[in-house]
């Protein structure tokens, strides 16, 4: 018989506890509520994570395993009434292929795919990723009655060479992510140093190869956003395009920023670095202008690892 799932029943008390930058944070508290997706993916309603421009996450569980549960909102407002918002077509094919992408991903540095499920009545997918403790964005953002979150430079080398390694794998295979910005990297911060890994692949395009650039509406964030994102008449984009975004990601890690808001902000922290800065050479080739003049993740990488300038 096909399984129908109930609506909302309540579990028992369960606590679970997740550390990031020295914070414990409650994964599920007491009398959490749970909607059952499939027979074996569970959603915690009263634990969002995060509520983006198309969808919604939250915490729940796979086979029994703790994990970020991603849908859209046309599903989420069915199960949370506060977000009424109605996916569209366009939003339902973009999730389609985030959810093919991560499936395909396998990377130390990419957000590990736990399962896609199907919804037994509105037959959307659901995407279920591993959990992670926080993204950039937040563990940047100063916490009350603690010290901000500074990194010594070994810290910083190791989270920017995380997220050129996984450039350099999703270049490979002929992707542009096109929305790299602090909320779309996640921290794992159980070890020694915090582990990067890229998420969120909604807007990211299948190119054949760097000569074959593609023309389509760019969707980064303005402060990691290149020059040619907004000129009309060079609208055609290659990987060179997260290129720029990295150098931005480099000058928010560098300069502990929670966020970077528009182009100057990124300018005027990036005049504060130092020049004698080991990381600053690297930032200042992969927001060069021309973007045939940018390096290549793979050459970030190389430089990162074997700390060259």
């Amino acid at each position: 018989m096909p399984f129908d799932p109930p609506t909302q029943v309540t579990i028992l008390p369960i606590i679970i506890v997740c550390i990031c930058a020295g914070r414990l944070t409650p994964v599920v508290t007491e009398h959490s509520h749970k909607v059952y997706i499939s027979h074996d993916m569970v959603l915690f309603t009263d634990k969002p994570i995060g509520n983006g421009a198309f969808g919604a996450v939250f915490r729940g569980e796979v086979k029994g395993q703790l994990c970020a549960i991603k849908l859209l909102h046309s599903l989420a407002s069915q199960i949370r009434t506060q977000i009424p918002i109605s996916s569209t077509t366009d939003s339902t094919e973009r999730f389609r292929k985030e959810c093919e992408f991560l499936e395909s991903f396998h990377h130390p540095n990419i957000v590990c795919h736990v399962a896609t499920r199907e919804h037994p009545r509105t037959k959307q997918l659901v995407l279920a990723l591993e959990l992670m403790d926080c993204n950039l964005r937040h563990y940047f953002t100063p916490q009350p009655d603690e010290e901000p979150v500074t990194l010594a430079l070994p810290v910083q080398r190791s989270l920017c060479r995380d997220i050129a390694s996984a450039l350099e794998y999703i270049h490979s295979r002929g992707v542009v992510h096109r929305d790299l910005c602090g909320a779309n990297i996640l921290l794992s911060c159980g070890g020694e140093f915090p582990i990067a890994k890229v998420c969120d692949f909604g807007m990211s395009r299948i190119i054949k190869s760097d000569d074959e650039s593609v023309s389509l509406q760019a969707f980064a964030h303005k402060g990691y956003m290149p020059p040619e994102a907004t000129d009309m008449e060079s609208s055609r984009y290659n990987s060179t395009f997260d290129i720029y975004s990295f150098g931005a990601l480099m000058v928010q890690i560098v300069c502990h920023l929670p966020t970077i808001k528009d182009r100057r902000e990124r300018t005027r922290e990036l005049e504060l670095i130092p020049e004698d800065h080991p990381i600053k050479k690297l930032i200042l080739d992969c927001l060069n202008e021309n973007r045939d003049d940018r390096p290549s993740a793979a050459q970030l990488k190389r430089r990162l690892v074997y700390n060259m300038d």
